[in-house]
């Protein structure tokens, strides 16, 4: 289950497990939020992530790169995983290209 605002009461985390639910998504911010958290812990077998909120000025020209662990965990045929350190050196190396050239290099150097 994700939500868009916070759970401000356990009761919501207990309710959601007993009607299924296996997870739940959202942003934090209530006063209670380590016991909603530890309710979370109590009903799913799962790690509870934190995540810090940062704001970052892009200019013209710059490039983010949004990617899943399937980029730095897929193998190559010798059983190699590309990595954070390879992903780190190619878009060090890179950062001329187009989102397209990107996308292209990046699935011919994890073959």
């Amino acid at each position: 289950m994700a939500s868009d605002a916070f759970f401000p009461f356990r009761d919501g985390i207990d309710s959601a497990a007993e009607s299924g639910i296996v997870a739940v998504i959202q942003p934090g911010g209530s006063m209670r939020d380590e016991e909603v958290i530890a309710a979370a812990d109590e009903q799913w077998d799962a790690v509870s992530a934190r995540f810090d909120e940062a704001e970052v000025r892009l200019a013209k020209g710059d490039t983010v790169l949004f990617y899943t662990d399937g980029l730095v965990e897929a193998m190559n045929a010798s059983g190699d995983m590309f990595g954070f350190e390879r992903l780190e050196q190619f878009m060090a190396a890179g950062y001329n290209m187009r989102a397209a050239e990107i996308v292209e290099q990046l699935k011919q150097k994890i073959k």
